[in-house]
């Protein structure tokens, strides 16, 4: 193999003419050193020799490189001069990477040759920077964040260093490692800023580069606080229990993890002396203090709790009643239910040794209403009609008794008011499927109206506003969606549709959409006559348009091939006679005699293009226009002569005559006719033409011994006709 490179020559010696002795060396063989190699890439290394003439100037000096070992190709000739010591350095170029290479160096002067031992050396492998995905961030504070990448791919050489970029904007180009080598891992970031929005990328570094995952961002935590919260003034306060509460406005950018009154007989009460929680993480709540000794002071606060710490309300107290027993109260079941109103009750069956001031029923939309209608005192029943509620609506109630003690409540319970009933609500659905005389439409009903449904369908009509009135529909449905299928529309029309229901209240309506139908379109309706014209080289055709099909014909006309089916897409010839319905004329135009011709007429509209019936046109002379009378005259020197009975013949007509009472000798002169021909027979030029009266006027030089003779060609005879007198 052959390598090129750029040598470093470095020449520590004096010349000594070839195979002279010089006096202060030995006679020895020559020596060389060689092994020494650095700045090994993909494609190149460098290799260091070094020689020794030894007393004799060197004849050969070559290092020998190549894959197999011993390597037998010469890559380089040497430096040859006759100096003490020769160094050389070589950038050995060209080679492939991740390969070994074996050399070795090759010196010989006039007492003989000396070979270095074999050394070698391997390529570093073809690489690219490493392959990371960056991960997404986890454990999010207003502070810190948890990053990272998985390095899957090192890119053909070890990963030295890995980590991850991050800045607040995109792009970043500094950031933090974490170790190095492949496989997933996590970068801690610190001393971020609070509710900042952070870019960052993974990356990973080998020999070859850096390599980056994909660009993510995360926004941190806005800084904590304490929880703000409020504390609610206590009620319902018995000898041995007690309604607080609080009211949280604030979670402090945290999650609230507890929430509550803490309560002591001590004026600063906290979470470490008694407390009650609640389920309310934000907004209002109520709890019981209850087991409380009667006759006692109480302090106590509503508190909250996030990841920050605890935010407490303002301290209140209250002082529970003496030990003097409740009223004993049941609640009855609610009875006469309206929309609007309910009788409620109850049944005080001890006053608890204390005079009940007051009883009633507490009422309210959340459970465990604390206020109320009152009904009187004393024990017994009490009920009374309670108005004013809002339709539809789930009330909950507990009949209630105050003596001195205390208030006493009954059992909870609930009901919902009456729903009014209206007309149903409907919505209308876009029709589909819109054809020239039919379209889908439909409806979704919503909502019954508190009251059975009885039908349901799409009214429609060609005024903006359709009812029941007008045409409708029945789908059947009494919920959800449906479709209906309007048919026996009228074509290109437009049609206001809306959905409608009916229940026992009335009508329901859904808004009106709009559609039109599809224009009726058609081909155009186009005949031909099978009785063409026939002219020795043209035909005349009578087509007819007798119908547009419901769009204006802009264009018509006549097609024709020798094959058969001729159209638009396949013909040989074609007219375009003007546009509309009706008659016309067309020319097929040339014909040859003897050929058969296929004809269309054609029309086209907005719709398309439509043909006609076949008819088959074919020129084929006299024969087949069967001439039955072909009279012929001549005239010579004044005198008419007739020729009769030549039928069915073709047009090809010769007139001779003999002049000088000569008859061996004829002058014959060949026409060709076609129509009445005039005095002084007119040549034509073809074979086929139409067989009527023919008229031949032959005039001779002579009007003694005179001979005049028709010849009529047909289907290769010829017939001889000679003149005569009348």
């Amino acid at each position: 193999m052959k390598y090129i490179g750029f040598i470093f020559i470095l020449i520590f010696a004096y010349l000594v003419p070839s195979c002279q002795v010089h006096e202060n060396f030995h006679y020895t063989l020559p020596y060389a050193e060689t092994g020494n190699y650095f700045g090994i890439t993909t494609s190149s290394a460098y290799v260091i020799c070094q020689a020794y003439p030894k007393g004799c100037k060197l004849i050969n000096n070559q290092l020998f490189v190549g894959t197999t070992n011993p390597p037998i190709d010469i890559a380089y000739e040497l430096t040859i001069n006759s100096s003490p010591e020769i160094i050389e350095s070589f950038q050995i170029t060209g080679l492939s990477a991740g390969t070994t290479y074996y050399f070795y160096q090759k010196v010989e002067n006039c007492f003989g040759v000396f070979s270095t031992s074999v050394y070698s050396f391997t390529t570093t492998s073809s690489g690219s920077t490493p392959v990371v995905e960056t991960t997404t961030a986890s454990s999010i504070t207003s502070t810190t964040a948890a990053t990272g990448g998985n390095v899957t791919n090192d890119g053909g050489s070890a990963v030295i260093e890995r980590g991850v970029y991050y800045s607040t904007s995109p792009a970043p180009i500094s950031g933090t490692t974490t170790g190095s080598g492949t496989g997933n891992y996590i970068t801690n970031l610190s001393g971020l800023s609070p509710a900042t929005k952070y870019y960052y990328q993974a990356f990973a570094t080998n020999t070859t580069g850096t390599g980056f995952g994909a660009q993510l961002d995360f926004t941190t935590d806005v800084l904590s606080d304490v929880p703000t919260i409020s504390t609610l003034t206590e009620s319902n306060i018995t000898e041995s229990s007690a309604i607080v509460g609080g009211s949280i406005s604030y979670n402090g950018n945290s999650a609230i993890t507890e929430s509550g009154v803490c309560y002591s007989t001590e004026s600063i009460p906290t979470t470490t002396n008694s407390k009650v929680t609640s389920v309310t993480m934000l907004g209002g709540f109520n709890v019981l203090l209850s087991g409380l000794n009667d006759n006692t002071l109480y302090y106590y606060r509503a508190y909250a709790i996030n990841s920050t710490g605890t935010g407490y309300g303002a301290i209140e107290n209250f002082t529970t009643l003496n030990a003097i027993g409740l009223a004993t109260v049941t609640t009855a079941a609610a009875s006469s239910i309206t929309t609007t109103s309910v009788v409620l009750g109850g049944n005080v069956t001890a006053d608890g040794g204390s005079t009940v001031v007051s009883r009633g029923v507490c009422l309210g939309t959340s459970p465990n209403p604390t206020t109320g209608a009152t009904a009187g005192t004393g024990i017994g029943n009490f009920s009374y009609i309670q108005g004013q509620l809002s339709p539809g609506t789930t009330y909950y109630y507990r009949a209630y008794a105050v003596n001195s003690t205390g208030i006493n409540y009954g059992a909870e319970y609930s009901f919902q008011t009456l729903i009014p009933s209206t007309v149903p609500e409907i919505s209308t659905i876009t029709a589909i499927d819109i054809t020239d005389v039919s379209a889908i439409a439909g409806g979704s009903i919503n909502y019954n109206g508190n009251s059975t449904i009885t039908q349901s369908g799409v009214c429609y009509s060609t005024s903006p506003t359709p009812t029941i009135l007008n045409t409708k529909v029945i789908s059947g449905a009494t919920i959800r969606g449906f479709y209906v299928s309007l048919t026996g529309l009228t074509p290109g029309t437009t049609y206001y549709y809306r959905a409608y229901a009916i229940n026992g209240i009335g009508v329901g309506y859904g808004s009106i959409l709009s559609f039109t139908t599809e224009s009726s379109l058609s081909l155009p309706t186009v005949t031909i006559s099978s009785m063409p014209l026939l002219y020795p080289s043209y035909a005349e055709l009578y087509p007819n348009v007798t119908s547009d099909g419901g769009s204006t014909v802009i264009l018509r006309g006549l097609v024709w091939n020798k094959t058969g089916n001729p159209s638009l897409y396949s013909y040989t010839g074609v007219t375009a006679n003007g546009t509309g319905i009706g008659s016309f004329t067309s020319i097929l135009s040339p014909i040859t005699c003897e050929e058969t011709y296929y004809a269309k007429a054609y029309a086209t509209n907005s719709a398309g293009t439509a043909y006609s019936n076949q008819i088959t046109v074919t020129s084929s002379g006299l024969d087949e226009l069967n001439a039955v009378d072909f009279v012929t005259q001549a005239t010579i020197n004044g005198t008419t002569y007739n020729i009769t009975s030549i039928a069915d013949a073709e047009v090809l007509i010769q007139a001779a005559y003999n002049a000088g009472g000569t008859f061996g000798t004829y002058t014959r002169t060949t026409y060709y006719f076609t129509g009445n021909v005039a005095e002084g027979a007119v040549p034509y030029s073809s074979n086929c033409g139409i067989a009527t009266d023919y008229k031949i006027m032959v005039y001779g030089d002579y009007i003694s011994n005179y001979e005049a003779y028709i010849y009529v060609h047909h289907n290769g005879v010829v017939t001889k006709y000679q003149l005569y007198t009348n």
